[in-house]
């Protein structure tokens, strides 16, 4: 089974995984405690995401969703439960079937023992609220949930504060998407931002990449947030994405380059 996964360990019993059938290179982490483990986010479901947190531990998990989204909760009817923010849970149970579909669309190759209408009838196993600011003590190390509106808003972070770690989702990354119905407006993000900077995040860790930030990637984002318009922004067209009209905002920051892909109606 290892070998369809990338598995990284990024801090110690601290597991950034990617299927490599995934076609939105997500990837989501599995932390683990002396008592228990806790996997933030299942991926786009195409394997059994159990199976590979189980070559890693023997211990019993949790999963906690990070938002709403194919690529995030897929995987989500392997497990007999997950938590997802409330905010999110209405747009995941009425749009699944339908991103599921969409994720074969974008599939390039699938697993030899795949089966298409298991997976198109799948359904996700009970749903749990997930609210802001719970501690998930799992044994020497805990994890606390940190509300990241933005993305969507629902969109849930995992602070580690022992370890200054954040586990971001797809709220803070260099390529930042709001752009969906259920984004938020670019100034309430700017917000969330602003938030980030109260806590002692040391580093973060985005679901797309299995590159480590440093905490000055808020000041950056920030910087070039507060800066979007349209008239310096161009027209964008993907695949990725069901939204007809998409800008992109771009800007480099002391050498890294950071872009606000998002639509009219977001600027405010």
């Amino acid at each position: 089974m290892k070998s369809h996964y990338e598995v990284i360990e990024i801090k110690d019993n601290i597991f950034h995984i990617r299927n490599i059938f995934e076609p939105l290179q997500a990837y989501f982490t599995l932390i683990i405690g002396t008592e228990k483990a806790l996997l933030f986010d299942t991926g786009v479901g195409f394997e059994d995401v159990s199976e590979i947190v189980k070559e890693l531990t023997e211990k019993p998990f949790i999963v906690v969703n990070s938002h709403g989204h194919i690529d995030h909760c897929g995987g989500n009817y392997y497990v007999p439960s997950s938590y997802l923010h409330p905010d999110d849970i209405t747009h995941w149970e009425k749009t699944h079937k339908e991103k599921r579909i969409n994720a074969l669309r974008l599939a390039e190759n699938l697993p030899a023992n795949f089966q298409r209408d298991k997976y198109l009838a799948a359904l996700p196993g009970k749903t749990l609220p997930l609210r802001d600011n719970i501690i998930f003590d799992l044994g020497q190390v805990c994890a606390k949930t940190v509300h990241l509106p933005g993305h969507t808003t629902g969109s849930m972070g995992l602070y580690l504060e022992s370890i200054g770690l954040l586990l971001s989702g797809d709220c803070i990354r260099k390529e930042i998407l709001v752009l969906f119905e259920e984004s938020t407006c670019i100034p309430e993000y700017i917000r969330t931002l602003q938030k980030l900077k109260s806590l002692q995040i040391k580093n973060i860790i985005e679901s797309h990449s299995a590159s480590i930030m440093g905490v000055e990637v808020l000041d950056a984002l920030l910087e070039v947030m507060q800066k979007v318009n349209l008239e310096q922004a161009r027209i964008i067209k993907s695949k990725r994405f069901s939204v007809d009209e998409v800008y992109a905002y771009s800007e480099t920051v002391k050498g890294e380059t950071y872009s606000i892909l998002f639509t009219p109606q977001k600027l405010q």
